[in-house]
């Protein structure tokens, strides 16, 4: 985020976004990319796609634990609660459904 992004913001969410460690960007980026990959995955067919979700969704508890637990997410974010209880259930959705793809090509 520039400078001039971070500034427009509220005082809160300036501090959230300045103060974010290193490790929660990375359990940012490898949620997006193992669920992007295990979408990949899904969509030609390979048992892996299960586990991609499956790493996707520890690195998204870890994310959400930083900002629920840590930072006290739902201070600073209060009415905008709604997008990371979607992102899990979806994820969790995923996770079930990749299985059940997976079960359903060892029976073939």
């Amino acid at each position: 985020m520039t400078d001039e992004a971070l500034k427009m913001l509220q005082e809160e969410n300036q501090l959230y976004f300045s103060n974010l460690p290193a490790w929660v960007t990375a359990a940012f980026a490898v949620a997006v990319f193992g669920g992007f990959l295990g979408s990949i995955g899904l969509i030609i067919r390979k048992k892996w796609a299960y586990f991609m979700y499956i790493i996707s969704f520890f690195a998204l508890v870890a994310q959400h634990v930083y900002n629920f637990f840590i930072q006290k997410y739902i201070e600073i974010r209060g009415s905008q609660l709604i997008l990371p209880v979607v992102t899990f259930i979806v994820a969790l959705f995923l996770i079930y459904f990749s299985k059940q793809k997976s079960q359903q090509e060892i029976l073939k």
